[in-house]
């Protein structure tokens, strides 16, 4: 397995009704995103050097904004990375 550095998130996006075949939002949905979280890294660091923890953890669902985060493969499997400031929801 992997994991990711800092407060970053790795999460797996779920199947969404508003999407075409291509990938792109459809007119008068949605712009957020849901997803199962697959890692985290151990969390960021304040100024003082005290770690902040990460908002989520493994197997959380989630909501971001579609436009968030950077899309990685990792052996052959397509996942998203953000920054934890970029979940706006954790619904389990």
């Amino acid at each position: 397995m992997f994991k990711p550095t800092y407060n970053r998130v790795v999460v797996k996006e779920l199947p969404s009704d508003n999407l075409s075949e291509g990938g792109l939002v459809l007119p008068g949905e949605t712009p957020f995103r849901l997803a199962r979280v697959v890692a985290v890294g151990p969390g960021g660091t304040s100024m003082n050097g005290t770690v902040i923890p990460i908002c989520c953890a493994v197997d959380d669902t989630i909501m971001y904004s579609a436009g968030s985060g950077a899309n990685i493969t990792i052996e052959k499997e397509n996942y998203r990375l953000l920054l934890d400031h970029e979940v706006l929801i954790v619904l389990s």
